[in-house]
């Protein structure tokens, strides 16, 4: 029995960072998605970790707009459910800086809206962002 809980572990360990490099629309995205970033979400001890996480997952889901776009995969639904995914991470963060913001605290509030803005200036460019909006936040629950 000891031998079965090791190798499932180590299995289930294998699975989450290999997950870490795949895709939307990869099997493995679900657990980079719904396992890894979770944790790191739960482990994030204040909200201004929290929000330069979130900033952070923001980042990461037009860099993966962009190489589905590369490859010419920019219109399918795996992009909408990163970009969906992007406009949430987004949206979480500037929560964080508006919340910065009214408590006084202007140098954090500060540094996230300025990684927000030049988010924006890379979303302009996303071949999915247009086709990505509206339903897919629906869809998604986010």
């Amino acid at each position: 029995m000891p031998i079965a809980v090791i190798l499932s572990a180590a299995v289930l360990v294998s699975a989450s960072i290999a997950s870490e490099w795949t895709l939307p629309g990869n099997p493995l995205y679900r657990i980079k998605t719904g396992v890894n970033e979770r944790v790191q979400a739960a482990l994030a001890l204040s909200s201004s970790a929290d929000a330069g996480l979130q900033t952070t997952f923001a980042e990461r889901r037009l860099q993966e707009i962009s190489e589905l776009s590369a490859k010419g995969e920019g219109n399918t639904e795996a992009a909408a459910e990163a970009y969906a995914r992007y406009e949430a991470h987004a949206y979480r963060a500037a929560a964080h800086a508006a919340q910065f913001r009214a408590s006084g605290d202007i140098e954090a509030a500060a540094d996230i809206e300025a990684r927000l803005q030049s988010l924006v200036h890379i979303d302009t460019g996303t071949e999915a962002s247009a086709q990505a909006q509206g339903s897919a936040a629906v869809e998604l629950g986010l």
